[in-house]
């Protein structure tokens, strides 16, 4: 370490007191001359660092992937990248997946802000009540009302979409229920005469009839089983004439049965063969179905 003197005596000059202090009083260090070897452990603090100093980053030791800045008490401290932040050599990036719906403010993410084509099959989406009306709907968006389960009350827009109406539950059933027809209750055949006449409730005459006789007997009869149905058409009096005459008015459905044999009278084709077999109409019974 070089140090420069206080005081430089010249050949023959008479030495004093206050030149021998001068000597070692006005001694300086030269600068540059305190290298590492002379400073003791812990010897700079941080009082000793200018506030002006400069201390380039390079020569503060860092762990990657971690951040140099303000902690506690101003003091400088490293902050360890989490994972939602990535940190290179050259930038700090946010990772993927890294935005979770808790740094997300309430009402940030607008419309601009969601991809054009977003696949939401997987979710369930909740609208509020009543965000949906008439000119909201694409009129093909039911595709099979067949299928449609409406609870009491509720409503479904139907038809004209260029002036929306709303069917109640109850007229949406009318339709559904025009595809279908209802069933009668039975009646013996045994006797003859009109021996079915039942309200059917439809509001006007039905645009459909069909008639049937159903095998009512365990054990069948002509090769047809329990539960079995001919058109009545397919039934004939011995003398090959039609055996039933049935209809409908605005109120009822109807049939009369010919032919006073309380069995036999009544002619079917076999179930399994083309034989011609008189029936026991003790175990048969007519019905009728009806629509409009």
């Amino acid at each position: 370490m070089a140090i420069s003197k206080g005081k430089t005596f010249t050949a023959n000059e008479q030495v004093t007191n206050a030149k021998l202090h001068q000597l070692v009083d006005d001694a300086t260090i030269d600068a540059g001359a305190v290298g590492s070897s002379q400073l003791a452990s812990g010897a700079v603090t941080n009082a000793k660092v200018s506030d002006t100093a400069g201390i380039a980053l390079s020569k503060i030791a860092t762990t990657f992937g971690a951040l140099v800045g303000g902690g506690a008490s101003n003091v400088s401290e490293e902050v360890t990248v989490g994972s939602t932040l990535s940190l290179t050599s050259s930038e700090l990036n946010i990772a993927a997946t890294g935005i979770t719906s808790g740094y997300l403010a309430d009402g940030a993410v607008v419309a601009d802000k969601l991809y054009s084509t977003l696949d939401l099959s997987s979710k369930t989406l909740t609208l509020p009540s009543g965000a949906v009306s008439a000119s909201n709907l694409d009129q093909d968006f039911i595709n099979d009302v067949s299928d449609a389960s409406i609870a009491a009350a509720d409503y479904i827009v139907f038809g004209d979409f260029s002036a929306a109406g709303v069917l109640k539950r109850a007229t949406l059933n009318e339709i559904l229920a025009l595809g279908k027809l209802t069933a009668s209750s039975t009646a013996s055949v045994t006797g003859y005469g009109q021996i079915l006449s039942e309200a059917h409730g439809l509001g006007s005459t039905p645009t459909r009839l069909r008639c049937v006789l159903v095998c009512t007997d365990a054990g069948g009869d002509a090769g047809y089983a329990q539960s079995d149905e001919i058109d009545i058409n397919g039934v004939a009096t011995d003398n090959q004439e039609a055996i039933c005459t049935y209809g409908a008015d605005d109120t009822y459905v109807f049939a009369s049965f010919g032919n006073n044999a309380a069995s036999g009278g009544a002619d079917v084709r076999h179930k399994t063969s083309t034989t011609d077999t008189s029936i026991t109409r003790s175990k048969w019974a007519l019905k009728m179905y009806y629509g409009l």
